[in-house]
């Protein structure tokens, strides 16, 4: 059997004002495409399918174009659970209805985790878990943090559900493997940090499982020996700029998962682009494009002429003009001509000193202004 894993499509999402849904269509035919190549028998969408709890329409008639096609018109059932930034009473809506046809969605766990069995091969569908919904169904137990709200519903709904075959396990959330070293590994983007650990789930009581197929974390990336985090499709921020993004296949065969990641062309990537603006300007692109500037000085209208050769410019930042004090304390910058003091602010800002024929030139400016170059200030 193969599978298809992939999460955190964040359908909807926006980058820097831009909207992505054309990006993600692109994407969505790509994957329908690869589906049909692999010959895949399911696939699974482990959380974030959309941005925002309460979708725009635009969204939800995407993500209902890609569905239909892939369950309707292919054949091909889709394993899905909410994710952190999903609706989990919206995506729960008519699933059993929607099971006949080989949709299945699992937003909450009020009746239990969800298991589908494809042949040999079960699923079992986690969404992301609230530590406070938890307690609403156990209300006789201690729990106050994301691993005890998990350690619960395996405790009450799933482990005595496992059974022979290939065992799979659908989870969204922060997963790391507390009985080794290995999440001082992990790779985080921009805001995915956990604070201070409150919530993360120890990934070393779900050893049982033939596969986790996590969601949550933007870069692919393994989070144990049998889990892996599929990673985001597209990239969603600067951070991600590096970033290679894939979707993992599963070849499930009778003695072992072979796991590969296989990656696509976006239709307009995210970069990060460093030069003079004279240069970087000679290079357009059309992709979303941040701008790190290394003029020595503010150019006139920068970002008005970076728009025209990157139209979805995401902003701009000088890297080599800083702002440090140029003496430290009164006394120091008294005892100094204003020559001196422009000197040091030259350097200071530029990393480099001053040429002769610049300090004649400020020198001849101090003049003019009917400051002396040479003497120093008195108080």
């Amino acid at each position: 059997m193969k599978v298809v894993h992939t999460s955190d499509w964040h359908i909807g999402r926006t980058l820097g004002g831009y909207s992505l849904l054309e990006d993600q269509e692109y994407f969505l035919k790509q994957l329908a495409a690869f589906l049909v190549k692999q010959r895949a028998d399911a696939l699974i969408i482990a959380g974030d399918l959309y941005d925002r709890a309460v979708p725009s329409a635009q969204a939800v008639a995407l993500l209902d174009r890609f569905l239909s096609d892939v369950v309707l018109q292919k054949k091909i059932p889709v394993l899905a659970i909410a994710g952190n930034h999903d609706s989990p009473e919206r995506l729960s809506f008519s699933n059993r209805f929607l099971e006949q046809g080989g949709l299945y969605l699992q937003g909450t766990v009020e009746q239990g985790v969800k298991r589908v069995d494809l042949g040999q091969v079960h699923f079992y569908l986690l969404p992301y878990l609230e530590p406070a919904a938890v307690r609403q169904l156990f209300p006789d137990e201690a729990i106050h943090s994301f691993d005890q709200a998990v350690e619960a519903v395996a405790r009450h709904f799933l482990y005595d559900e496992l059974s022979g075959g290939k065992n799979i396990l659908i989870s969204h959330g922060f997963w790391i493997n507390q009985s080794d070293s290995h999440e001082n590994s992990i790779q985080f983007s921009e805001s995915e940090r956990s604070v201070g650990g409150s919530d993360a789930v120890d990934l070393s009581r779900f050893s049982m499982f033939d596969y986790v197929a996590l969601g949550h974390l933007h870069a692919p990336q393994q989070a144990s020996l049998n889990a892996r985090y599929s990673g985001s499709p597209l990239k969603y921020s600067v951070s991600e700029a590096k970033q290679k993004k894939s979707v993992t296949l599963l070849d499930i065969g009778e003695n072992e998962i072979k796991v590969s990641a296989h990656t696509f062309a976006p239709l307009r990537d995210v970069r990060v682009v460093e030069g003079a603006l004279a240069e970087v300007v000679k290079s357009p692109s059309d992709d979303y494009v941040f701008v790190n500037l290394t003029d020595r000085e503010y150019q006139l209208d920068a970002i008005g002429s970076l728009r025209g050769a990157f139209p979805h410019i995401l902003g701009l930042q000088y890297v080599r003009i800083q702002y440090n004090n140029v003496a430290s304390g009164a006394e120091a910058v008294l005892s100094k001509s204003p020559l001196e003091l422009f000197e040091e602010f030259y350097q200071s800002s530029t990393g480099e000193p001053m040429q002769p024929e610049q300090k004649k030139l400020i020198g001849q400016l101090l003049d003019e202004l009917g400051g002396s170059q040479h003497e120093t200030s008195k108080p």
